[in-house]
């Protein structure tokens, strides 16, 4: 039986920074005015992991609850700050991100 490996960053910011862009690409993308819309943040959490090994090594099943958290909080204040082109959708894209820190 091979023991799990923990998570580990080789570099966090870019990290948090490429699961964040890809989440206001996805939003971006998939926006409508009035419709309600949600993003699957730990599914794009786990295929930025799968495909930039560079930047994290270890199981992404192991990541630990705090880890994970803390992660979450700082892609949230990332794309938080995008500038969109469209004000609508900017401020539903904002009103998104507060819910779900709210689930944190």
């Amino acid at each position: 039986m091979k023991l799990q490996e923990a998570v580990r960053y080789i570099n966090k910011k870019e990290f948090v920074s490429k699961v964040a862009y890809k989440l206001i690409n996805d939003w971006m993308r998939f926006w409508k005015p009035g419709k309600k819309m949600g993003l699957d943040i730990e599914g794009t959490i786990m295929y930025q992991h799968e495909n930039h090994p560079e930047l994290v090594k270890g199981d992404p099943e192991n990541w630990g609850r705090r880890q994970y958290k803390d992660v979450m909080t700082l892609v949230l204040r990332e794309a938080y700050g995008f500038p969109f082109r469209n004000k609508e959708q900017g401020e539903e894209f904002k009103e998104y991100l507060k819910k779900v820190y709210k689930r944190l």
